[in-house]
């Protein structure tokens, strides 16, 4: 068999499997880094939170805080993953947080309140899914600053328990997936809304960030591992294994 048959054999094997696996999503934002492309907001007199590179400790240890964290620059949100890795600490009525996508009048400054709202809640477009600490703790999905009455319980994943909770969120133009895993017991809960995102936020992009809030009870919520992108296309895929192979092909002939 000649070289070119086997390269291009090898070149549909590999677009055959590009087309039928999922491609890995490219990190438009990886990570928090060191916040110098984040904006921190507080809407209460408690202590700043704690930052370190890549970790926020978005509630710090007092009540009554209502923080949010968003990227500045707005991002596609027609089809993308997004996770991050979230750890409640100290308190079982710390209220909760969110992961938000918005296009509200203050932009990346948007913060909310406390109390039920988790530093959600204000003016403008926005989508939410919340991660609510009350018994048992519960998730849901909302909209333009609304919640309550919508969420279901994360069970068997319990959000009180202090363990690192992987967060995983992607959306494919009509389902937007969620997917909470514990990292000590790998316990997992998954729900799924149908859902227009443009539509909802008025754009094809819109500001990522999470917000969070606390009760009357101390602890802190910390959120690390952030990341946002959209999937890559199979046709890219199938490009870079094409010039690999022509690659591959170019050097056997030089020898």
């Amino acid at each position: 068999m000649s070289t070119g048959t086997r390269a291009y054999r090898g070149f549909m094997a590999a677009a055959a499997a590009a087309m039928l696996f999922p491609a890995a999503a490219k990190a438009d934002i990886a990570g928090f880094g060191n916040f110098a492309n984040w904006t921190v907001n507080i809407n209460d007199t408690g202590a700043a939170p704690t930052v370190a590179p890549g970790l926020i400790h978005l509630i710090n240890n007092t009540s009554g805080e209502a923080r949010s964290v968003i990227y500045d620059t707005p991002q596609s949100i027609t089809g993308f993953t997004a996770s991050f890795t979230y750890q409640n600490t100290g308190a079982s009525d710390a209220y909760g947080a969110t992961f938000i996508l918005e296009n509200a009048t203050t932009g990346a400054n948007a913060v909310g309140f406390n109390s039920t709202r988790f530093g959600y809640g204000f003016t403008g477009r926005s989508v939410a899914i919340t991660l609510e600490m009350t018994n048992p703790s519960l998730s849901g999905f909302y909209v333009n600053g609304n919640i309550g009455g919508g969420s279901s319980s994360t069970s068997p994943v319990d959000l009180h328990s202090g363990d690192p909770i992987n967060i995983t969120l992607s959306y494919d133009g009509a389902f937007l997936n969620e997917t909470l895993v514990d990292v000590n017991t790998s316990a997992t809960y998954h729900a799924s809304f149908l859902e227009n995102l443009p539509s909802i936020l008025g754009a094809n992009s819109a500001y990522v960030g999470v917000t969070a809030s606390s009760n009357s009870a101390d602890g802190t919520q910390t959120f690390s591992n952030f990341s946002f992108g959209a999937p890559e296309p199979a046709s890219v895929a199938i490009m870079g294994v094409a010039g690999a192979l022509l690659l591959a092909r170019r050097r056997r002939r030089a020898y």
